[in-house]
């Protein structure tokens, strides 16, 4: 099993600054990172890169990541298991530049 977006997480819901079409790019991004991450072990990946131009939606979709990783790890003993993310740590450090 691997795992998949966070139900709760609406990355549509500022429709003044993005389009149906960012958030649904933003959606499989968060989808694709979080299968590399829970895959099999025959198809995982756990170290991933996130990059495209400035304002596209980067920190949304780690964040989202991130979020759907501890909520499963935290709360949902059984699928954190069936993914491999059972003995994860259960913190994340985000790190963005300033200004």
């Amino acid at each position: 099993m691997t795992l998949r977006l966070d139900p709760a997480l609406d990355l549509g819901r500022d429709s003044e600054r993005m389009t149906p079409e960012d958030a649904r790019r933003q959606e499989a991004t968060a989808n694709h990172i979080l299968h590399a991450f829970s895959a099999p072990p025959s198809e995982r990946c756990e170290v991933q890169m996130l990059a495209d131009e400035v304002g596209l939606g980067k920190t949304f979709v780690a964040l989202a990541v991130a979020y759907s990783i501890l909520r499963a790890a935290r709360t949902q003993s059984n699928v954190a298991e069936q993914a491999g993310i059972g003995d994860c740590c259960r913190a994340v450090v985000v790190v963005v530049p300033s200004g």
